[in-house]
């Protein structure tokens, strides 16, 4: 849970340059709604990828927010395309996915794509914003393999490697 001014943490995302993506209008807007008391200032909304694809590549955003269903194409080939610097300045943007299947073959797409998080529909405000607050307090580190760049999820971390 986000704690406001005079609790035990406060954070202020006014600076936070955010892109919500996500094709249902009044799910998007609700959303925005939440960001904004939450203190965010500087928030794209949209409902199509290549939008959301413009605004990555020409804005340097600090946080993306992206449904797997928006319309024009497959979200997760921006994700990897962000973590492997084709689409935008910034591979290791914070990326969080929403999306309405929990099917193992769309999870396991998301994951593979490099994005930070994924949370399945439908999604209250208030655990969006305990993921955004679990992103800055413990994002995971990142590691970099032939075919994956994006944060570490194995249970047991190796030893450094040279």
């Amino acid at each position: 849970m986000l704690f406001r001014s005079g609790s035990m943490h406060s954070y202020q995302f006014e600076n936070v340059r955010l892109i919500l993506a996500q094709p249902n209008w009044q799910i998007r807007e609700s959303l925005k709604s939440r960001l904004l008391y939450e203190g965010f200032r500087d928030i794209f909304t949209t409902d199509k990828l290549q939008h959301l694809r413009r605004e990555v590549s020409r804005s340097a955003p600090d946080l993306i927010i992206a449904d797997t269903g928006l319309p024009g194409g497959d979200v997760c080939d921006l994700f990897h395309g962000v973590r492997h610097h084709l689409v935008g300045e910034n591979p290791f943007l914070p990326i969080i996915a929403v999306s309405r299947s929990t099917e193992a073959p769309v999870v396991h797409k998301v994951i593979d794509s490099g994005a930070d998080d994924l949370l399945a529909m439908p999604i209250s405000s208030e655990r969006l914003i305990e993921r955004i607050v679990n992103l800055v307090q413990r994002r995971k580190p990142f590691i970099v393999t032939s075919d994956y760049i994006g944060p570490d999820r194995r249970k047991d971390r190796r030893g450094e490697s040279a």
